[in-house]
């Protein structure tokens, strides 16, 4: 079985022109994406938040909004497990990474790319066994105005050698 090229999903996360998004060079972790409380620990948030939540009603559908899609145990352990830090993506597939903290904001890192389609941060994918099925989590953010952005986890699923997304749930929007 062969590995599967992650940059290759964040791409198709993007969607249309992934060259001009501006991407976080650095991954998100778990700690970055569940705003982890005081009181509470980083997996216990993502059991108790997340975790029980997409197991139990799913992930939404991409093509209808009504139908429900389910990742794998073993995906969402894979998921927790790769995401206790961030790394650093390297591109060989034409991403455009950013080092975000150079700038005040992320819509100045979009501006430092001509037509820059928005600001986004992944975190590592989560993989069942097979490399068939894979779960992330995605922040977006509008490369011109400042409170226009979202996060969601996602749902792949490759069928037929080829990946597609399946279904999203999303986390924040502002």
């Amino acid at each position: 079985m062969s590995q599967v090229n992650d940059e290759l999903l964040y791409q198709l996360v993007i969607g249309t022109n992934p060259e001009l998004a501006a991407v976080h060079r650095m991954t998100g972790s778990l700690d970055d994406i569940l705003h982890t409380r005081d009181d509470d620990t980083t997996i216990h948030s993502w059991l108790k938040y997340y975790r029980r939540s997409l197991e139990r009603d799913g992930f939404t559908s991409e093509t209808d909004y009504e139908t429900k899609h389910f990742a794998d145990t073993e995906t969402l352990d894979n998921f927790a497990n790769v995401n206790g830090e961030s790394i650093a993506i390297h591109s060989a597939c034409g991403l455009t990474l950013v080092e975000t903290q150079e700038f005040n904001s992320h819509q100045d890192a979009c501006s430092s790319i001509e037509g820059c389609t928005g600001w986004w941060r992944f975190t590592r994918i989560g993989y069942n066994q097979t490399q068939t099925q894979a779960v992330l989590h995605t922040d977006y953010d509008d490369p011109k105005y400042g409170l226009m952005g979202m996060g969601h986890f996602v749902l792949l699923e490759q069928l037929k050698g080829q990946w597609s997304v399946v279904a999203k749930n999303m986390t924040w929007i502002s």
